[in-house]
């Protein structure tokens, strides 16, 4: 089966994707552009920066408001991926089992520093 997702890019630079047959959204945003996103609901979500000495560097969270978070997370970050579904949303269960499951990935391809350490 294919995967397909409608891309689309907003004039600030943020890029959401929507996955019709699953309900499955994702947004791509800046630290600078997080304030026009209206999601929300609940979701999993990775914010990722550079360290004072360049190492890149992720955190991985769930949320039952996306946006909310985001932009009031202590960690000072530079872009950040968020995932959810609108119409049928994540349980607490399932946010929680796509955390662990994002987390346990980037952790596995070694590439970023994760802050939150399962």
């Amino acid at each position: 089966m294919e995967t397909r997702f409608n891309v689309k890019v907003k004039d600030d630079g943020r890029a959401e994707l929507v996955h019709e047959l699953y309900g499955l959204e994702m947004a791509v945003v800046s630290d600078k552009n997080a304030k026009e996103l209206a999601w929300n609901y609940s979701g999993i979500y990775i914010l990722f920066w550079h360290s004072a000495d360049g190492a890149r560097c992720a955190y991985v969270g769930e949320s039952q408001a996306l946006s909310k978070r985001i932009r009031h997370h202590s960690i000072k970050w530079s872009r950040a991926l968020l995932v959810c579904r609108p119409r049928s949303h994540f349980d607490t269960a399932e946010r929680c089992w796509l955390e662990g499951r994002l987390h346990r990935l980037l952790e596995m391809g070694g590439i970023f520093d994760l802050e939150n350490v399962r």
